[in-house]
């Protein structure tokens, strides 16, 4: 592995409204529309394993939902497809977009890791959590690693 590296996802929207998320006092919606300032392939070249000296492993997260833009699947696709692995922050509830991912082939799925932010109370109050268990089977069953990280906050000790 030759270097870690992060890259932020221009969304600042959240199909969530956690109390205690700065990125909910924004007051967007998933429906916000992401600028990406330059197109898959371009990444693909400027991120290569020739130009940056070897593989490499990418975290990809946005400051609202990851997922909710549809063209990062193109995204995280071009990284793979140079042989990079990539680490995807998310919230876990944006099913089409787990299921587009793991429409990829068994190789670039073997590199592909996520990061599961538990956010328990938003799950339970939107009535989402059999969703985000769902999603987490899928990629369990599809081969990709992940971890469930707790997102946690005062509320949670009265529980």
């Amino acid at each position: 592995m030759k270097r870690f590296i992060d890259i932020h996802v221009p969304i600042t929207s959240c199909n969530f409204k956690c109390h205690y998320c700065y990125v909910t006092q924004m007051e967007k919606n998933e429906t916000e529309q992401v600028d990406f300032k330059y197109s898959p392939e371009i990444v693909r070249k400027a991120l290569s394993k020739q130009r940056l000296g070897g593989v490499c492993l990418f975290n990809v997260c946005g400051l609202g939902e990851t997922l909710i833009p549809s063209q990062i699947v193109q995204y995280i696709k071009v990284l793979l497809e140079e042989g990079h692995y990539i680490m995807i922050v998310t919230n876990g509830t944006i099913t089409r977009r787990f299921t587009e991912l793991m429409e990829f082939n068994d190789d670039l799925k073997s590199r592909l890791f996520f990061k599961f932010s538990l956010h328990y109370l938003e799950l339970k109050r939107l009535n989402l959590t059999k969703t985000f268990i769902d999603n987490v089977m899928l990629i369990k069953n599809n081969g990709c690693s992940f971890t469930i990280e707790i997102t946690a906050n005062d509320e949670y000790a009265e529980l």
